[in-house]
């Protein structure tokens, strides 16, 4: 027992070059990272091909803006520059934002901050939209296929869970704007 415990020690040291290895968690989605490795490991639970992951550099004269594919749950920031970014990663039920902070050899979680998608019930021209997790002000909007608000207002939480809409079915078929904490959610309904 002793000598299995020895190798494997052995061998995690050779994998991690006598790296310490650190854990951040939050709901379904955790960094794993290695100090001087400037690697971001994503554990996901529920990965989709709609799933992508958006990197923008903050507080910076040349404001790296990067959208990738959820291919891998490795991203590698060794050639990045230093500084402060926003990595958000976006899935099927929510979106997760990370602020790191990027130094010549390591990686760091600032903070984090989850939002919930908007979840919608439907029923011919009937449908409610719940928000969860939030207390913020929710605006609502209803556009038509070309663009022209035909609704808008804001609802607490409360008031938008009680709310039944009813669309007019002349309107083949219109999109629904949800906006709250700095997101934007947009869906589209057929009739």
């Amino acid at each position: 027992m002793k000598k299995l415990f020895l190798t494997s020690s052995f061998l995690l040291s050779v994998l991690f070059g006598n790296a310490s290895v650190n854990m951040f968690a939050s709901h379904e989605v955790s960094f794993p990272y290695v100090k001087n490795a400037k690697t971001l490991v994503l554990n996901l639970e529920v990965v989709s091909p709609s799933s992508y992951i958006k990197i923008k550099r903050v507080n910076h004269k040349n404001n790296l803006k990067q959208q990738l594919n959820l291919t891998s749950n490795i991203i590698n920031f060794r050639d990045y520059e230093p500084g402060t970014y926003l990595v958000s990663v976006n899935t099927d039920h929510e979106i997760l934002d990370y602020l790191i902070q990027l130094t010549k050899n390591e990686l760091k979680v600032l903070d984090t901050k989850m939002v919930s998608k908007p979840s919608y019930q439907q029923l011919k021209n009937k449908f409610k939209i719940s928000v969860f997790n939030t207390e913020s002000p929710i605006l609502v909007k209803f556009m038509t296929q070309d663009g022209e608000t035909v609704f808008s207002k804001s609802y607490s939480p409360k008031e938008l869970s009680s709310k039944v809409f009813s669309i007019n079915p002349d309107f083949n078929k219109f999109y629904s704007l949800i906006c709250f904490e700095g997101k934007e959610f947009k869906k589209s309904f057929t009739f």
